[in-house]
């Protein structure tokens, strides 16, 4: 089955990249074209195994970033229906299947549609809620400092202090779940809705992209929602690996928080003192 729909990688050429080709044209599926693009510092190998695949085309940039080679992508895209994807969720294509049809099934084309996130190795929900007593320790913290909903009401927000939240499949009612935010990992969206201008201010890891994503699509009108029917699995979200890289992390979430309220309040710098010491605590 052909589908109309352009597949956005970025990549710097990382080893699970030509796993995640393979998934995708190794189908009874078809993508009209899965783009993939890469850093010229990062043209490691030519990768002559995917030429004789029309579909699968490679772009070398000029530059590095993961938003503004999203973006590249998305302009060198064709299709009515694009799907970003990182090079390390992998994707059943028959997954991306039921996103476009949940998408085009939604009244609204104002719309974008992400899978449930799994644990590749543990094949659990990333993100997970619990009734321990400790998670609702967490729970009362989260609500009191960061002005969070509480328990399960929290899947799929954002915080009053720019915390957000996923979705755990076993409290789905629905199909379809609506959100606040959409994990960067994998989104399908229709081309008339994307974001086209470079909203990241930083260099090096994207940190909060999603978010800062997330935000610029609802402002413009745009609705995310989940669906407990499509998968995507990867490794566990990146952690910050030393205190400088915690340090642009925070410096991220703190600009995504002044987007959201014009400033930044007193909980948040509680929140952000006390993720400080725990990362240091956990050393």
């Amino acid at each position: 089955m052909r589908l109309p729909i352009s597949i956005v990688i970025t990549t710097i050429g990382e080893k699970i990249l030509e796993r995640n080709i393979f998934n995708l044209i190794d189908s009874q599926y078809f993508f009209d074209e899965i783009l993939i693009i890469i850093p010229n510092i990062y043209k490691k190998k030519k990768y002559e195994e995917f030429k004789k695949y029309k579909n699968v085309k490679f772009f070398y940039t000029d530059f590095k970033g993961q938003v503004n080679q999203r973006i590249f992508g998305f302009k060198n895209s064709k299709n009515k229906f694009i799907l970003q994807l990182d090079c390390d969720c992998i994707i059943d294509p028959k997954d991306i299947f039921n996103l476009y049809c949940h998408l085009i099934n939604i009244k609204d084309d104002n719309s974008a549609i992400a899978p449930v996130y799994y644990n590749e190795n543990t094949k659990f929900p990333i993100h997970k809620y619990d009734n321990s007593w400790t998670d609702s320790i967490k729970n009362i913290l989260t609500y009191i400092i960061c002005g969070s909903k509480f328990g399960i009401f929290k899947m799929g927000t954002i915080s009053k202090i720019g915390n957000n939240y996923g979705v755990d499949p076993t409290y789905m009612v629905n199909e379809l779940y609506p959100v606040e935010w959409l994990p960067g990992g994998c989104i399908l969206h229709h081309k008339k809705n994307l974001v086209l201008d470079n909203y990241y201010p930083f260099i090096g890891k994207a940190y909060c992209e999603d978010l800062i994503h997330s935000y610029h699509l609802r402002n413009n009108k745009i609705k995310l929602y989940v669906t407990k029917k499509s998968s995507c699995f990867t490794e566990i979200p990146y952690l910050p690996s030393s205190l400088m890289e915690l340090s642009k992390y925070l410096d991220a979430q703190k600009y995504f928080t002044k987007l959201l309220n014009n400033k930044v309040k007193i909980g948040f710098y509680i929140w952000m003192y006390l993720t400080y010491i725990r990362y240091i605590t956990s050393k």
